[in-house]
């Protein structure tokens, strides 16, 4: 369980929406965005009201997995936009002036991706996954995880952008989204349709747990038990 909510909770602290939330109007002036940066977090935040709106809609009936996916590709492919856009206004001296307007709808898909497809179905496999008598735990400690990951994020960023810039980070961020879409695609179970009994029983199937009955036996011992002693009473009776 830990592998498939915790790391993706750790995983999701360096995708950069971390770094976005804490530093967007330094990273909008670092991107060298033609309107004021001022205005573009109140923008942003209107549009993840929105967009959770749809999110939890969607989720009724869509496949979580094939969500998240194809939400942590967008990411990477918006992280990826901006750093190579960065690249490009820096090393040409007239770059076209709708670049200058490219790095704030690029941050804002990242931002409807994130609302839409990855934070939703994080909660909702943290609810999940975790054996009943261990749900709060569990919850706890993938808590946790998410928020030590961004601690660290919160302080390396600014040391990152000392070391490789603006267009360094966002291709780290790129990177780590991809690892995302591919590691949640091996770990993420869908469990559309199916009460919390249901997914925990699933669960033991998977790791090879039998049920146990009172007594402390299981259910393998106590049909041998019971099979035995059906043979035992048919030597009694025709003897």
């Amino acid at each position: 369980a830990q592998m498939c909510s915790g790391v993706l909770m750790l995983l999701h602290q360096f995708n950069g929406i971390g770094a976005l939330v804490i530093y967007m109007v330094n990273i909008f002036q670092e991107a060298n965005l033609s309107f004021d940066p001022r205005l573009a977090p109140v923008l942003i935040g209107v549009m993840r009201i929105i967009t959770g709106v749809f999110s939890s809609l969607a989720l009724k009936k869509g496949n979580r997995k094939y969500i998240f996916c194809t939400c942590t590709f967008t990411l990477c492919l918006c992280t990826s936009g901006l750093a190579a856009s960065t690249i490009y206004r820096e090393s040409v001296s007239t770059s076209p002036d709708w670049l200058g307007y490219l790095p704030f709808p690029l941050i804002l898909v990242m931002f409807i991706a994130h609302s839409f497809g990855l934070n939703p179905v994080m909660n909702l496999i943290t609810s999940e996954v975790f054996p009943t008598a261990v749900r709060s735990i569990g919850n706890g400690v993938v808590t946790c995880l998410g928020m030590g990951g961004m601690a660290v994020q919160a302080n390396l960023y600014p040391h990152v952008l000392r070391w490789v810039g603006v267009q360094g980070c966002f291709f780290w961020f790129s990177i780590n989204a991809l690892f995302m879409t591919f590691y949640g695609y091996c770990v993420i179970p869908d469990n559309r349709g199916l009460s919390l009994t249901n997914i925990e029983r699933g669960m033991e199937k998977k790791s090879g747990k039998k049920e146990v009955l009172p007594g402390n036996k299981d259910v393998t011992q106590g049909n041998k038990e019971v099979l035995q002693g059906k043979i035992n009473l048919g030597a009694e009776l025709k003897s």
